[in-house]
């Protein structure tokens, strides 16, 4: 009469080690996966919980007082009598001038002693910027960088270390990247200056500076994944070496006295790698190419005193995360 059960339990124990799952198994290593998974998208979760929770007290604690329609009083470096809409000066949300007349900190802003907001800046200089933003307020679409209208031409020095420090650079003189001879890529602007850039073949892109804008002076990427070319270079006339350049990437360049570049190795290309390429412009002309921060390559073309045209050619995908307007004095 036993003999039943017993045979009924080892069936029952060979039944449960059936479905254990072997601890080596794609079973094994899935089922751990989705855990770790889960356990993270809580992880999130909470986080983004707490995120909200903190921007909820932020904006209790300093609210948004101001209006887009309020009219701001200025004192520009002892110049008063300068009169701009809040909504010209916060044009671009992601400056510090946006931020500081956002309307949150009004209380702590200094003033003089008639009330007006002060500005240390150069009232020259501040006012040049002040017509630009100004004129761009007016213009119908301000989403195009074509129809921006025109920055202030040559800039100087002290100006262009003013837009730096209201981190406007970026929105005066934008970069656009475009691709040359007709062919295309895929290319997503994150923010100002920074880009996400794919193509499946050799595609060369012209690092376009806006009007009246300064000489490129830096650019740093990082190498994205399943890429075989990539070539950083500048040209003195693009329109002279537009097809050559498209069609062959900047492969020529070094049997032709218009266009140079340096062709990254393949261990150079390998994802996450990051690159710098410095562009020195003024007196003397030259070009620095950095690989994690190692100097790989250097050109020099003493006496050029015409602009260059800063290009790349590019099989695959890159991360740019900067493209540096030249702030800095011309080097001797």
């Amino acid at each position: 009469l036993n003999i039943p059960t017993t045979q009924n339990h080892t069936w029952r124990m060979t039944d449960t080690k059936k479905h254990e799952i072997p601890p080596n198994s794609l079973d094994c290593h899935l089922r751990t996966f989705s855990e770790a998974l889960e356990a993270r998208v809580e992880k999130v979760k909470i986080r983004e919980e707490e995120l909200a929770l903190r921007e909820k007290l932020f904006n209790e604690t300093y609210p948004e007082s101001g209006s887009s329609y309020d009219v701001i009083e200025l004192n520009v470096g002892g110049r008063t009598g300068i009169a701009v809409s809040r909504h010209t000066l916060t044009q671009f949300e992601l400056s510090h001038l946006a931020i500081k007349f956002s309307g949150r900190w009004d209380d702590q802003l200094e003033r003089d002693r008639e009330g007006n907001y002060f500005i240390n800046q150069d009232p020259e200089d501040f006012c040049k910027l002040l017509s630009f933003l100004r004129e761009l307020s007016n213009t119908a679409s301000t989403t195009d960088p074509s129809k921006y209208p025109t920055p202030p031409s040559n800039p100087s020095r002290p100006f262009l270390r003013m837009l730096d420090y209201y981190a406007l650079i970026p929105f005066v003189y934008p970069i656009q990247i475009t691709p040359l001879n007709g062919k295309s890529g895929e290319i997503q602007e994150n923010a100002p200056g920074k880009f996400d850039v794919h193509t499946n073949e050799l595609v060369t892109f012209h690092l376009r500076k806006t009007a009246n804008a300064p000489d490129l002076f830096s650019l740093e990427a990082v190498v994205g994944p399943h890429t075989s070319a990539l070539h950083l270079g500048s040209t003195f006339d693009l329109s002279a070496t537009e097809e050559a350049s498209a069609s062959h990437g900047l492969r020529k360049v070094g049997y032709s006295r218009d266009c140079y570049a340096h062709i990254f190795a393949s261990e150079h290309l390998v994802e996450g790698t990051r690159i710098q390429c410095n562009f020195f412009v003024g007196t003397l002309q030259s070009m620095e190419v950095k690989v994690n921060g190692k100097t790989v390559y250097t050109e020099e073309n003493p006496g050029c005193d015409y602009s260059w045209c800063p290009c790349l050619a590019l099989q695959g995908s890159i991360e740019i995360q900067s493209l540096e307007i030249d702030t800095s004095p011309p080097r001797e």
